[in-house]
C-alpha cells in the first residue's frame, strides 16, 4: 500500500508567541497558511535558527507539538547555538520553515 505524496513546503511563518514554559524549556508557535494545514502525527519542521545568516548553516528539526489550520506549535530546549538564538524569537519574526 503506498502512501499519498505530500508535497515539501518552504514556508516564511510569523511567530506568534515564544513562551518559556520551564528552565531553558519553550514554546514556539507559528501562524502559518499551508505548513500547519498540512500537518500530520510523526511529521516534523525544519525551522532555520540565523535568520539572514548562514550560522548556524543547518535548520533544526523538531516535531509538531499543536497543528491547526492557520497555526501550529513546537516544544524546544536550549542546548546549543541554533536554539539559543531561537530562544530569542519574537512576537512578529518571520521565520523561514520547512
Amino acid at each position: 500500500m503506498s502512501r499519498p505524496y505530500t508535497p515539501i513546503v518552504r514556508e516564511i511563518c510569523k511567530v506568534l508567541e515564544n513562551k518559556l514554559i520551564a528552565p531553558n524549556h519553550f514554546v514556539l508557535r507559528f501562524r502559518s497558511k499551508n505548513i500547519s494545514k498540512a500537518a500530520k502525527p510523526g511529521q516534523f519542521v525544519q525551522i532555520e535558527c540565523g535568520a539572514n545568516t548562514m550560522d548556524p548553516f543547518l535548520p533544526r528539526p523538531f516535531s509538531f507539538l499543536t497543528a491547526s489550520s492557520a497555526e501550529f506549535s513546537i516544544l524546544y530546549h536550549v542546548v546549543g547555538k541554533g536554539t539559543d538564538k531561537m530562544s530569542k524569537f519574537k512576537k512578529g519574526d518571520e521565520v523561514f520553515v520547512l
